[in-house]
């Protein structure tokens, strides 16, 4: 089973978020082959799931579970893509219904880079 490795990143100096092409050891590059260094950056995979709208969901991002309108943040740790809800610390890991490659009970409403607003009081960053 293969799945797209993908990667986006924040650009700090910039506040804006770039698709990224290449990543290496010495830079990240985008597709108009703008260059940052590693420590200008937050960089973020794509987990290799969609959002029941069909969206990328990628490290960083804000998921609404649409029944209980919880917020949950999506982070890497321990080897795994995991999410976090409600100011908790603990990182679980969440069996959702999946539907044509979709998660079927989760929508993105931004990330945690251009919407920070949505984690105050709902999410520990």
């Amino acid at each position: 089973m293969s799945r797209d490795i993908k990667f986006r990143a924040w650009i700090k100096n910039n506040k804006r978020m770039e698709m990224c092409i290449e990543v290496n050891p010495f830079y990240i590059g985008d597709c108009d082959r703008f260059h940052w260094k590693h420590e200008e950056v937050e960089l973020m995979q794509y987990t290799g799931l969609k959002d029941k709208n069909g969206n990328e969901i990628y490290e960083g991002d804000i998921l609404e579970f649409v029944a209980t309108k919880t917020k949950w943040i999506v982070s890497y740790s321990h080897g795994a893509f995991v999410i976090s809800y409600q100011n908790s610390n603990i990182n679980i890991l969440y069996d959702c219904s999946m539907e044509n490659g979709k998660l079927t009970h989760m929508k993105i409403l931004g990330n945690k880079y251009e919407s920070p607003e949505l984690l105050e009081s709902e999410v520990e960053q």
